[in-house]
């Protein structure tokens, strides 16, 4: 109801996409995580489905990837809050699909795109106890990653932490894939999607994203 909510508030211009219903249909999966408030990689997953419904692309099925498990147990964000003995005794395991394409990935710290340090799309091995880190390694102010693909598609992706599981499977379509937290970056969004001829723009979010008043006031600044 949340979500059909804050859709109908919006510009008729801009297409919705329904994840809620292929998460729903597939509840019984592993889609979230017990100790921790993110989707896991196949939660995301049906999130990918949803969207290429939406942008235009056949997406693949998750039998088309190669697949594994970070080593080690994960304690997330439910477990640090509350401490609790039963999560401990049930940790979970972060699940990874790798893109079946090659990527290069820089993180920035501003729009200008200077001094970068590499990421990876998936890391299948993760040192720290946030096994979440996998995906993209984490919240990055700003993201390109680019493919071996040459179909010229470009999109940018506005997230907090839920879109970082989202966007290796993106990468399948995509010859250049930008990530951007308004949380942590400070840009002219119209003025980054015209200098670097960005076709697609794709706001990924949760529920509770609607309260993060440090979220919603950097997507404010960005979009003008």
């Amino acid at each position: 109801n949340a979500i059909a909510s804050i859709y109908g508030r919006l510009d008729s211009s801009i297409r919705t996409v329904d994840a809620y219903t292929n998460l729903a249909a597939q509840w019984q999966d592993y889609l979230y995580f017990r100790t921790d408030h993110h989707w896991t990689a196949r939660g995301a997953y049906c999130a990918y489905k949803a969207f290429g419904a939406v942008a235009g692309f056949a997406p693949y099925a998750l039998d088309d990837f190669e697949t594994g498990i970070v080593p080690g147990d994960f304690l997330g964000s439910l477990y640090r809050y509350t401490k609790s003995s039963k999560l401990k005794n049930n940790p979970d395991f972060v699940e990874y699909f790798l893109p079946r394409v090659s990527s290069d990935g820089i993180a920035f710290t501003s729009t200008a795109m200077t001094e970068g340090y590499r990421i990876q799309a998936v890391r299948t091995t993760v040192s720290s106890t946030n096994k979440y880190l996998a995906f993209i390694q984490g919240d990055n102010p700003l993201v390109r990653l680019t493919t071996d693909l040459t179909n010229g598609k470009k999109i940018v992706v506005l997230k907090e932490s839920f879109g970082n599981a989202l966007v290796p499977f993106l990468l399948n379509h995509y010859q250049e894939v930008y990530v951007i937290d308004p949380r942590s970056l400070k840009a002219d969004l119209p003025a980054f999607i015209e200098q670097h001829g960005i076709q697609e723009v794709l706001v990924v979010n949760y529920a509770f994203a609607v309260t993060n008043t440090k979220w919603l006031d950097g997507f404010e600044a960005m979009i003008g």
